[in-house]
């Protein structure tokens, strides 16, 4: 199992294996330097939507990679680009925030 690295934001303690959180890290490395690739995004684009081809010109800051367990095997379910579990963690680490959904404004509960 991967020891913990800092403190934990949840109660909820998840054990992931090693080798499955190795393949995890090794899928994301891939991911980020095919996504700078050129060649790649020649490939790509011509098959996306025009809002999929979108380049801010920078490194992404939020980016979110889903990935579900079977076994020691990791399965990456989703790529998201605005990392919405953010906030969630955010929540989760400041216990003093407000967490009752009633209390969240309008964009913070079309994130949850």
């Amino acid at each position: 199992m991967v020891p913990a690295q800092q403190e934990n934001i949840s109660e909820a303690l998840v054990e992931i294996p090693a080798v499955a959180f190795q393949r995890m890290i090794k899928l994301v490395r891939l991911l980020d330097r095919l996504s700078a690739n050129e060649s790649y995004r020649n490939q790509v684009y011509p098959q996306v939507p025009e809002v999929a081809r979108f380049d801010p010109g920078h490194q992404a800051v939020m980016m979110c990679y889903d990935f579900h367990l079977a076994g020691d095997m990791p399965r990456l379910i989703e790529v998201n680009t605005n990392a919405g579990g953010s906030l969630l963690a955010y929540l989760a680490h400041d216990p003093s925030l407000p967490v009752a959904p009633e209390s969240l404004d309008a964009k913070q509960k079309s994130r949850l």
